[in-house]
């Protein structure tokens, strides 16, 4: 069926159209099917859905603009393009491969409007363009694209090693690199020596941490010759003295996790104006403090899931062992004061309940 895709702006300007831009995608534009839309009437930038045909004759797909344009589809038939990282530059300048895949990934800024110097990659990145390929990128220079483009490049590895592909964008933003010079980098972070001497250790960059470090459950291992960062797990010893615990060590450092005995603690304690006498103080009028003992109405979250405690019936003196939450929904007092009908909101003292 023809696109229904709607035309393009009648305003738009031939050098900006699709036709000018990319003729290469131009010539494979379906003129029967797309009816009315013409390369010339839509921008390489459009998300309209168009037409296409196969210059191999495996007949027509649908496609949006731009995603032809960005080389981010293909043919169903022909298959995606070859991942610029499985090409070795080996392969020559003339390689069948590498052509494809530059002439849909990166070639393709050239169907592009270009981008100001201002944001280019040579102007925001000049140490990352100092590693673009002069050779293996067809042409294409780093003060011609974005500096947070999608696109693939080929790269310069400043330590020798043979040319890498990578986004421009995982080089800018997310500051990959030559995936040789990491992997060597991560087996060299990996021993302890290089740790302590270059002051990645946990002792070194977490010294609080590194104090809890229990030295007698965790055998040789000491905090100096430790990851900060590290996945697994040691032994701790709890400052406020609930003995040792078993956590990890990026965990330590990275989410601040400590005791979970502590942790426990301090959920339980409530804050200020937080506590059953705070925020029902009718309730904590019938906290029977005798038979609750430790606990204080001062020290009950009225929030606490599944916690019992004991209240006086206000009519009959009756201790009742209720749910703090079914305490704090409806006053305490027992079914026979209810259903006589006493006013079971009054409530006595509470210092005549400590007694």
């Amino acid at each position: 069926m023809p696109s229904t895709a709607p035309a393009s702006s009648p305003a738009l300007q031939l050098e900006q159209s699709l036709a000018w831009l990319c003729p290469d995608l131009a010539i494979e534009w379906h003129s029967a099917r797309n009816g009315h839309l013409m390369p010339s009437s839509v921008a390489p930038t459009a998300r309209v859905t168009a037409w296409w045909l196969c210059p191999a004759g495996h007949g027509s797909w649908e496609a949006s603009v731009v995603a032809r344009a960005e080389g981010l589809t293909w043919c169903p038939d022909c298959g995606p393009c070859p991942d610029p990282r499985a090409v070795s530059p080996e392969d020559g300048p003339g390689s069948a491969a590498r052509n494809h895949i530059l002439s849909r990934q990166l070639a393709s800024t050239a169907h592009l409007p270009r981008v100001n110097f201002g944001r280019s990659l040579a102007r925001l990145y000049p140490d990352v363009a100092a590693q673009w390929h002069p050779t293996l990128n067809r042409g294409v220079s780093a003060e011609s694209v974005g500096a947070s483009s999608p696109l693939k490049a080929w790269w310069d590895c400043p330590e020798g090693h043979a040319p890498y592909a990578a986004s421009i964008r995982a080089r800018t933003y997310h500051g990959s690199g030559c995936p040789v010079c990491g992997n060597e980098r991560s087996a060299l972070m990996r021993t302890a020596a290089w740790r302590e001497e270059n002051g990645w250790s946990l002792a070194d960059r977490f010294p609080d941490v590194a104090a809890e470090w229990d030295g007698a459950r965790n055998g040789t291992a000491v905090p100096a010759g430790v990851s900060a960062s590290a996945n697994c797990f040691a032994w701790w010893l709890c400052p406020s003295g609930h003995g040792s615990y078993r956590a990890r060590v990026h965990n330590r450092t990275n989410s601040r996790t400590g005791c979970p005995r502590c942790a426990l603690v301090r959920r339980s304690v409530p804050g200020p104006g937080l506590s059953l006498a705070d925020r029902f103080p009718e309730v904590a009028a019938r906290f029977d403090l005798r038979l609750n003992r430790p606990d204080t109405p001062q020290t009950v979250l009225p929030a606490a899931r599944g916690k019992r405690y004991w209240f006086r019936c206000p009519g009959c003196d009756t201790a009742l062992h209720l749910l703090i939450a079914s305490a704090t929904a409806r006053p305490p007092a027992c079914r026979t004061c209810r259903e006589a009908g006493l006013d079971v909101v009054s409530a006595a003292p509470l210092e005549l309940l400590a007694a």
